[in-house]
């Protein structure tokens, strides 16, 4: 899925992500952020809706230490043409004591990847 992240009405990037048939995810993170990629599950909550949550790393931008995490938890719906979905989301950031540092909020625009075969 390549999925476009919008707070506040900006669109912060377009990342891609992988929702395994198992329920696993992965996420990549915004080009220039301090974010690694993020690491977790997702479960069906009705017809054609779901729920996710996943954690990363937060890094230095200089140093490159694990200063911090996040977490990410999300709620969309599949859209009937199957390859899309919308959805929200609520990323919160926390130091490495686990003291919540700061909360974002936004939606979710994902598209799943088409394959282009190479002729």
């Amino acid at each position: 899925w390549d999925v476009t992240i919008t707070a506040q009405g900006s669109v912060l990037c377009t990342a891609p992500a992988v929702f395994s048939r198992e329920g696993n995810v992965i996420a990549d993170a915004c080009s220039g952020s301090q974010l690694g990629a993020g690491y977790g599950a997702w479960v069906r909550t009705g017809n054609r809706e779901f729920a996710g949550t996943f954690m990363g790393n937060i890094y230095n931008g200089s140093t490159g230490q694990i200063i911090g995490r996040y977490k990410v938890r999300s709620r969309g719906i599949l859209q009937s043409d199957d390859d899309t979905f919308t959805g929200v989301f609520k990323t919160e950031s926390f130091d490495l004591a686990g003291n919540l540092l700061n909360t974002v909020t936004g939606s979710l625009l994902g598209r799943r990847i088409q394959v282009e075969v190479l002729q």
